[in-house]
């Protein structure tokens, strides 16, 4: 017996096998897999209290129009409406941005790359500027987080983290999903969305940016999510080092 494919979707329909688009996530080698699990052992045992004295950091691209694919619902042979449409310009202002979070400020900073960041860069427009005297990482018990980044883990780096006393936590390789200013960067993209300002510039998108990233309303949700943290190293363990089960951010923060 033969049947077409459209049939055959609405068999599955039927069945209750809705097609979804397939979400993407990030490749783990089993090397660090291992590495993983090995560092959120060696972290099994902190609580909130300890991660409530970890600065987080990181960089991100913005961009003016939401990325990925949008979808609608409409009846087969009606029209589109201006509605229906998303609407591109066609020279797209984005910059890159550096930011740094904790749990008792919520955004601490957040400043724009403006050239590509090598090390020396990364010294002379980031850590002098805005690591080097935050009163936070001159406490007793107190860390500086950043990735794996070529730019994050040259010796020049080290040795300036090391001179200024300043103490690292020890980071596992491909593992964006632990740290909570992932989700923040999510948070950040979604309200330039939904402002649907006309940020015609570099600058006015970097104002904006500015002024979801230090609101209430973000320190909130960074506080929320610092709770989290426990939770991830606990996923990691449980699974061996593979990929969390990673928070998508909207209005409220909901397991995926």
């Amino acid at each position: 017996m033969q049947a077409s494919d459209q049939t055959f979707r609405n068999t599955l329909d039927d069945l209750g096998y809705l097609a979804r688009k397939m979400p993407s996530t990030y490749f783990i080698t089993e090397i660090n897999k291992q590495k993983r699990t090995e560092q959120a052992l060696d972290k099994a045992d902190w609580t909130n209290n300890d991660y409530q004295k970890v600065q987080f950091t990181d960089e991100s691209q913005l961009k003016c129009t939401k990325s990925g694919t949008m979808w609608i619902r409409k009846k087969e042979g009606d029209q589109f409406t201006p509605k229906m449409v998303t609407y591109k310009k066609q020279f797209e202002n984005k910059i890159m941005i550096w930011g740094m979070i904790n749990y008792y400020y919520g955004g601490v900073a957040l400043c724009r790359i403006d050239e590509k960041l090598n090390a020396q860069n990364y010294i002379n427009q980031i850590l002098d500027v805005h690591v080097k005297d935050n009163v936070h990482l001159k406490k007793r018990g107190f860390f500086f987080q950043q990735d794996n980044a070529p730019c994050h883990s040259a010796k020049t780096v080290s040795n300036w983290l090391e001179s200024h006393k300043i103490k690292v936590l020890k980071w596992p390789a491909q593992s964006p999903g632990l740290s909570p200013i992932e989700q923040v960067w999510s948070f950040l993209k979604d309200e330039l969305w939904k402002s649907n300002k006309d940020l015609d510039s570099q600058d006015d998108l970097f104002k904006e940016a500015e002024l979801i990233f230090y609101s209430k309303k973000c320190k909130d949700l960074i506080k929320t999510l610092f709770q989290t943290i426990p939770m991830r190293i606990n996923q990691i363990i449980d699974g061996q080092g593979q990929q969390l089960n990673i928070f998508k951010l909207n209005e409220n923060i909901i397991q995926e």
